[in-house]
């Protein structure tokens, strides 16, 4: 079998999103484990011309760019994020200027639009979701009555941090937006929850009534680049699902659920793959962090929290969260608990944060 390494092909991505030239396009796994792609790696280059159209050269390698994401001969700079097993690219300042005289020619709708999916496809940067504090709208549904309309819906159809099921999980994540406009075009009825089209009514109600609707906006982008990430993953073959679970009393939790295939033994068999369960809580001081690795032999889990009462609590209870999961019959194969905030490798050398991408 011929290899990258071998004859020097050309590996060819699969791109996020290309119409009108994006901001970003994702490798498959063995692709950029072949380009030897670290997470936070930042990679300057000059777009060549080559038969097969634009490309880029990545340790020694060429990688083909789609269209609109460089012109021949200026200048790129890339970073590396990892994203559900896959790698993702992303470009920083360099190339601006080409873009932006690109963008020029097609007219304004078009930098519009690109800008807008630039900003949604900006997948290393803070979450505004994870900080919409829930209760807080809640207090300023009140004195119109569509306001107090979307505020009774919202309080009948959420839960609470205590009351939380497995049914109420799974609920929220088939209303949760993800699914909105395939349900539109289908003809299906809207859920009595779908968090993103309450927002969306709760921002346009705020905007008639003046009042300021930043916060609900920056959510709704939010909800939208989850859209983005989880189509993303599917059209890359990859089945991953990430959404925001909204609740009453605390602001939303980002999860993404992810399928971890071992492809080194040649099979897809259900003993050669499990299931990733990343789990983001923002606790306002301090941002609380679970990965969940599920497959055929059990269960392993790591959790992340600066606060040392929490650190110490989960501590305590070790023996507690073995027993119920033996009830449940599942055995807790290893157990890691860190007393600080999840940071993801590369972070520290770009200059980058993160707040909803945990790698197990």
């Amino acid at each position: 079998m011929y290899g990258i390494d071998s004859v020097n092909h050309q590996v060819r991505p699969n791109l996020i999103y290309v119409e009108g030239g994006g901001s970003a396009l994702r490798i498959a796994p063995e692709q950029g484990k072949a380009l030897n792609l670290r997470e936070g790696q930042i990679i300057n280059g000059t777009v060549a011309l080559r038969p097969e159209g634009n490309a880029i050269k990545i340790g020694g390698q060429y990688l083909s760019l789609p269209p609109g994401f460089g012109a021949p001969g200026s200048r790129v700079q890339l970073q590396a994020s990892i994203l559900a097993s896959a790698y993702v690219l992303r470009k920083m300042g360099l190339g601006a200027e080409v873009d932006s005289q690109i963008g020029a020619s097609k007219g304004l709708p078009m930098d519009f639009h690109k800008a807008r999916f630039e900003r949604l496809l900006r997948l290393d940067q803070p979450r505004g979701i994870a900080k919409l504090s829930l209760p807080s709208i809640l207090s300023n549904l009140f004195g119109e009555g569509e306001l107090e309309e979307i505020r009774d819906k919202l309080v009948s159809n959420l839960t609470t941090t205590r009351d939380i099921t497995a049914r109420s999980v799974r609920k929220t994540l088939l209303e949760s937006g993800l699914y909105l406009e395939n349900d539109l075009r289908q003809g299906k009825p809207i859920g009595s929850l779908n968090i993103k089209s309450f927002l969306m009514q709760i921002r346009n109600a705020f905007s008639r009534l003046g009042k300021d609707s930043t916060s609900v906006t920056k959510a709704i982008d939010d909800l939208e680049a989850l859209q983005l990430e989880t189509l993303s993953s599917q059209l890359n073959r990859q089945n991953s699902i990430s959404w925001a679970l909204p609740l009453l009393d605390a602001s939303p939790v980002l999860l993404q659920l992810h399928e971890n295939k071992n492809k080194d033994s040649g099979s897809y068999s259900e003993r050669n793959h499990g299931w990733n369960l990343e789990i983001q809580m923002d606790l306002g001081a301090f941002v609380f962090s679970i990965s969940l690795v599920v497959n055929k032999n059990g269960l392993s889990l790591a959790c992340w929290t600066p606060d040392q009462s929490l650190y110490q609590k989960i501590q305590d209870n070790e023996d507690v969260l073995k027993s119920k999961l033996a009830d449940k019959g599942l055995k807790l194969l290893s157990f890691e608990l860190y007393d600080f905030a999840k940071v993801r490798s590369g972070v520290l050398d770009t200059g980058t944060s993160s707040s909803i991408k945990l790698d197990v």
